[in-house]
């Protein structure tokens, strides 16, 4: 089993202790947290941070009156 999967594993079983989670849930957290952690390894961890950047919810200049 790579490594990165087995470190994905021990951290959802961790999470999974602390509370109620569906097997989707469980499945999905471990593919992503397997390839987040392999991409921060690789290197690319800070590239897939800056894609996954989100527009605020609310335009900042408008957000205080």
């Amino acid at each position: 089993m790579e490594e990165y999967v087995q470190q994905a594993l021990d951290i959802v079983k961790a999470q999974a202790s602390v509370r109620t989670m569906s097997e989707e849930e469980i499945t999905s957290l471990v593919q992503s947290l397997s390839q987040q952690l392999k991409g921060i390894v690789d290197g690319n961890g800070a590239q897939a941070a800056e894609e996954k950047s989100q527009k605020p919810a609310v335009d900042p200049k408008k957000a205080i009156r």
